[in-house]
């Protein structure tokens, strides 16, 4: 029996999300529904989030070994339920804070453009969209995430060269709000958000979705159009 990818354990107003499936954190279907059902129970008990990987891996991204082998409607609504539950996160009503200490590529490091905040461990792994060498354009949904979370003179690097980088140069580009080592990022992460989940919950809530709305209409409008071209690609992936 297959282990679940992602675990949910809520104490204290924080949701812990452990993503762990054994192997790379691949994004698929089962991915896809372990995340919607954990953020269906942190948003009812209104529970800030708190998204960690397991040593060495954060999520390698959308799982290129299962989805080239799907039919096309299957192929067409695992990438509809990618993009809704990444935007699903990047308007979560309470704050979301990511701690990685491991690779968090391509669709992993789309994951980590919903939270609010970002904390990564040093070590010998990378962060990036490498979309652009794979020949993917990016979806505008991702672009506007992550126009609304970094400067625009990190813009090139990340999106245009597509840039597979270190710890220190993720930092560097404002991947991570900071690094350290893995026990002070620990700690470091879960006061941020025990921090961010005592304020104000309304105003939090109203401030946060106030510079975010914008952004998120523009996504969530163009990808439905977008929605086909981004299938073909992982449609037609060599097998």
């Amino acid at each position: 029996m297959s282990q679940a990818p992602i675990t949910c354990r809520i104490e204290d107003g924080i949701a812990r999300l452990q993503l762990d499936d054994g192997k790379a954190n691949a994004i698929n279907a089962a991915f896809i529904q372990a995340l919607d059902v954990a953020l269906d129970r942190a948003e009812t008990a209104r529970a800030a989030l708190l998204i960690e990987g397991r040593a060495g891996v954060f999520s390698g991204g959308l799982d290129l070994k299962s989805l080239p082998f799907l039919d096309a409607h299957s192929l067409r609504q695992v990438l509809a339920d990618f993009g809704r539950v990444m935007l699903r996160l990047y308007s979560f009503p309470r704050p979301v804070v990511v701690r990685a200490n491991g690779h968090a590529i391509a669709g992993g490091a789309v994951l980590m453009l919903t939270a609010d905040e970002r904390y990564g461990t040093r070590g010998p792994y990378k962060v990036g969209l490498n979309e652009t060498a794979l020949g993917i354009p990016l979806p505008r949904f991702i672009l506007e995430m992550l126009k609304s979370q970094l400067p625009p003179w990190t813009y090139h690097p990340i999106v245009v060269a597509g840039t597979l980088m270190a710890p220190d140069e993720a930092l560097r580009l404002h991947l991570f709000n900071e690094l350290g080592d893995e026990k002070a990022m620990d700690e470091r992460a879960l006061e941020r958000v025990k921090t961010l989940a005592a304020l104000p919950e309304a105003s939090y809530r109203q401030n946060k979705l106030a510079l975010r709305s914008a952004h998120l209409e523009l996504g969530q409008a163009a990808y439905a159009a977008e929605l086909e071209g981004f299938a073909n690609y992982f449609a037609n992936v060599k097998r």
